[in-house]
């Protein structure tokens, strides 16, 4: 995580991470903000590709003449080699991903680090562990984006899940995951190739296409016209629920279920946010009821219950970012 440092004049600094050139004249409590860098040494990618990306029809006319699936939107992925691919992302999500935290801890910058998508290419050259690319990707948004940022730290809403039931019982759509799906997984844990690059943010991506029962160790979240998301996952831990329920409330989440393990499940619910150019509600052509919010569907198809608190919550304002300028 990122580590705050306070300076002169009482301006917080995140320290190592988003440089902003606070200059303190000795005997004066004046600041002067000189332009975004990184602080020298800090960790670069060695090469480093950040282009527009093309409009998600684009992709999706592209795939079809391919023959191929529908493309995969929303995406970043740490790989091996210390390389790191992003798919059609905000810049929002790349802080999310770069400060390890959450959009709703996200607060600030242009109108466009939400609207406007981009793809990103970039490799450090040889393995490194996955903070270390999320502090190659912080020096990127600096020098790229030309980000400034501040971190502070407020009371905010927390949620904590629980049992629903008092004698333990599971909802009719939350399963232990079965012995041969734990087997398969097993056996490709020394045969993974990538993984996706933010799992601690708990999107899994996004997609467009009709539903299917997902393969074992495999999630998909796929989204409706009206707003509705529906998770199909199979042989996951309960943690990636967690982070599911953590992003559609907007608030963290404390697990206090108690259960451990992996597990099947499928949950449809109301989001409270529509997806960009979706408006929410029911399809006036459709003649299915839309989902409960949240947290009655957590009760009524998991058996789990979403309660409300108070407690601390660190958050990242963007005070400003400029549009990169096209490899």
């Amino acid at each position: 995580m990122v580590r705050a440092d306070k300076g002169c004049s009482g301006a917080f600094i995140v320290a190592g991470v988003l440089a902003i050139g606070i200059i303190c004249p000795a005997g004066s409590s004046s600041v002067v903000a000189q332009a975004p860098q990184a602080p020298a040494g800090e960790r670069r990618f060695d090469v480093a590709s950040v282009k527009p990306a093309p409009p998600l029809r684009e992709r999706i006319d592209a795939a079809a003449r391919a023959g191929g699936p529908p493309p995969t939107v929303y995406d970043m992925r740490a790989l091996p080699g210390g390389r790191f691919t992003a798919t059609m992302v905000s810049l929002r999500m790349l802080v999310s991903y770069a400060f390890d935290l959450r959009d709703y801890q996200i607060e600030g910058g242009p109108a466009w680090s939400s609207t406007d998508y981009f793809d990103i290419a970039a490799s450090a050259g040889s393995d490194v562990p996955p903070e270390d690319i999320r502090a190659m990707l912080r020096t990127l948004l600096i020098e790229r984006f030309r980000m400034r940022a501040r971190l502070e730290t407020r009371q905010a809403p927390v949620h904590v899940l629980s049992l629903a039931r008092s004698d333990g019982r599971l909802g009719p759509e939350l399963k232990q995951t079965t012995p041969e799906c734990e087997r398969q997984l097993a056996e490709q844990k020394n045969q993974v190739t990538g993984q996706p690059a933010a799992p601690s943010s708990g999107r899994s991506s996004i997609t467009q296409e009709s539903p299917a029962v997902p393969t074992c160790g495999r999630s998909r979240l796929q989204s409706m016209p009206t707003g509705a998301f529906k998770a199909l996952w199979s042989g996951v831990p309960l943690t990636q629920l967690v982070s599911l329920v953590s992003s559609a409330v907007r608030a963290p989440v404390i697990d206090r279920t108690g259960l451990s393990g992996l597990f099947d499940l499928t949950l449809e619910y109301m989001g409270e946010r529509p997806l960009v150019g979706r408006t929410p509600g029911q399809d006036p052509i459709a003649s299915e009821i839309p989902p409960p919010p949240i947290a009655t569907a957590l009760q009524q198809q998991l058996g789990l219950k979403l309660e409300k608190g108070v407690g601390p919550l660190p958050i990242v304002v963007i005070d400003g970012a400029e549009r990169p300028l096209p490899d």
